[in-house]
C-alpha cells in the first residue's frame, strides 16, 4: 500500500510540474504575441512623421506650381535648391524602410507612396532639363498621385 502511495504522489509531482511548464510556456506565447503587436503598432506610428512632412513638402511644390504657373520659375527650387529634393527623398525612402518592417498590405502601401513619389521625380528631372517628354498636365498628375498615396497609408 505504500508503494502505491508513493507512486501517487510522484505520479502527481510530474503531473504539476508538466502543468507548471505548459502554463509557463502559455504565458510566453501570449507576451511574446502581445509584443508584436506593439511592436508592429509602433512601427506604424512611425511612419506618420516622415509620411507627413513628405506630403507637406509635396505640397509646397503645389503651392509653387499655383503660384507661378507650370513655367521654369515654378520648377526653380526643384533645380536650384537639391537639398528640399534630397530631403522629401530621404523621408520618402523612411516610409518605405518603416512600410517594409511593418510588412502586408503596409509593405504594399509604401511601394505605391514611393513609386508616386520616382514618378514625379522623374518627370521633374526630365521637365527641368527641358526635355518635354512629359506634358504639364503628367507632371501635375505625378504630383497629386503622390500626395494622395501619402494622404491614404492604409
Amino acid at each position: 500500500m505504500g508503494n502505491i502511495v508513493a507512486q501517487f504522489w510522484a505520479w502527481l509531482g510530474t503531473i504539476s510540474a508538466a502543468g507548471a511548464l505548459a502554463t509557463f510556456a502559455f504565458v510566453q506565447i501570449v507576451l511574446a504575441v502581445e509584443r508584436r503587436r506593439a511592436e508592429h503598432k509602433s512601427l506604424k506610428n512611425q511612419t506618420v512623421g516622415p509620411a507627413w512632412l513628405a506630403r507637406r513638402s509635396l505640397e509646397e511644390n503645389v503651392r509653387d506650381i499655383v503660384a507661378n504657373g507650370f513655367t521654369h520659375q515654378a520648377t526653380k527650387s526643384w533645380r536650384d535648391k537639391p537639398q528640399r529634393v534630397d530631403r522629401i527623398e530621404a523621408q520618402m525612402r523612411e516610409v518605405l524602410r518603416l512600410s517594409a518592417d511593418v510588412g502586408g498590405k503596409f509593405k504594399d502601401k509604401g511601394s505605391q507612396i514611393f513609386a508616386a513619389w520616382i514618378g514625379y521625380a522623374d518627370a521633374m528631372n526630365v521637365w527641368v532639363q527641358g526635355k518635354v517628354t512629359y506634358s504639364e498636365e503628367d507632371v501635375v498628375e505625378y504630383l497629386f498621385a503622390a500626395i494622395a498615396a501619402l494622404e491614404d497609408r492604409g
